[in-house]
């Protein structure tokens, strides 16, 4: 956990402090002066390093099952994208002296980063890119950090919850997790008063009957 560090403060304090002594005894003539000055800067320095230590605050200690750190991450990303060029460093260092992280906070805490690089260029008189310049943004990223090469794809398994992306679909098999997130999604949906009769396609709805029972898109097999 990172500790409030009183040395490099005391350092200065003490260091101005003689320095302040000897200017009044060398600037007006008298050691009663440089000792009159000295004491000065001396209850001055020692009124803000004790301001100092009273706003600073313990690293928050985190944990990623926690509640708390659902919100926590919430507000990183919606910071991230606030970001520019100036607000950069302060934000980094936010996320590395703000928080003791574990194993997985610290997964979220790098991915917030990597977002706020991004966006402090998008915010500067360069930036203001395209959606297709994104694309290229991300991919490059994932290459780069994970050092992959080759082809790659992403799918978006989202749109099996709209019959007309599952016949083109380029999967055709997919495991438990993903049939139970598409048969949550469906079973919100149908729920949804906006999704009521006379706003969604009858065979949309179809659709959606089919996945919230349980039952994977036409063509798709669940796998273990």
């Amino acid at each position: 956990m990172r500790k409030f560090n009183w040395t490099p403060l005391l350092i200065c304090w003490a260091t101005s402090t003689i320095i302040a002594f000897f200017m009044g005894l060398i600037g007006l003539g008298g050691w009663e002066h440089g000792l009159l000055i000295s004491t000065i800067c001396f209850v001055i320095g020692g009124m803000a390093l004790l301001a100092m230590r009273l706003q600073w605050k313990p690293p928050v200690k985190l944990s990623e099952d926690s509640e708390e750190f659902e919100a926590i991450k919430a507000m990183w990303f919606e910071e991230a994208k606030k970001v520019t060029p100036k607000t950069l460093p302060r934000f980094i260092d936010m996320l590395i002296h703000g928080y003791e992280h574990d194993y997985g906070t610290i997964c979220h805490a790098m991915s917030a980063a990597a977002l706020a690089g991004a966006y402090a260029l998008e915010h500067s008189p360069q930036g203001g890119i395209t959606g297709f310049q994104s694309g290229f943004v991300m991919w490059g990223f994932l290459r780069n950090w994970l050092s992959v090469d080759g082809p790659l794809s992403l799918i978006q398994w989202r749109n099996l919850l709209y019959p007309q992306h599952v016949k083109d679909f380029p999967i055709t098999i997919m495991d438990q997790e993903t049939m139970d997130y598409l048969q949550a999604e469906a079973k919100k949906l149908l729920a949804d008063p906006e999704n009521g009769d006379g706003f969604t396609h009858p065979e949309v709805k179809a659709h959606w009957e089919r996945l919230a029972a349980g039952q994977p898109p036409e063509g798709l097999k669940v796998v273990a």
